[in-house]
């Protein structure tokens, strides 16, 4: 019996934007270049193909939620990202905010 594959999280909408979600295991903060970059590179290839993606980035200390856009005149790339610390006592309020924060961008994009 063969399995397949299913990526971790990713959410098309009719403008066919996409959602990546990491979350790492490390005990540094997100602004490292190294996590930052990574993250960039799984959101490049959906901005390029659709106009733009968003990405949803949580360690233990801070979530970070990053936006790519694909411009015309002149055509680049252009990024986003807006940086929450996480409280150490309701994990789920800390979610809810980054949550809505990342619903607010999208609805904005729409």
């Amino acid at each position: 019996m063969k399995k397949h594959l299913i990526p971790d999280v990713v959410l098309e909408s009719v403008k066919q934007e996409y959602l990546v979600v990491e979350v790492k295991k490390e005990m540094m903060r997100i602004s490292s270049r190294r996590s930052l970059d990574q993250t960039k590179f799984l959101v490049i290839p959906a901005a390029m193909a659709y106009g733009s993606a968003h990405a949803l980035l949580i360690n233990v200390f801070e979530g970070v939620v990053m936006t790519c856009s694909k411009t015309e005149d002149p055509p680049s790339l252009t990024f986003k990202q807006t940086r929450h610390m996480l409280t150490r006592e309701d994990l789920t309020q800390d979610l809810t905010l980054l949550l809505k924060h990342l619903c607010s961008i999208v609805s904005n994009v729409e």
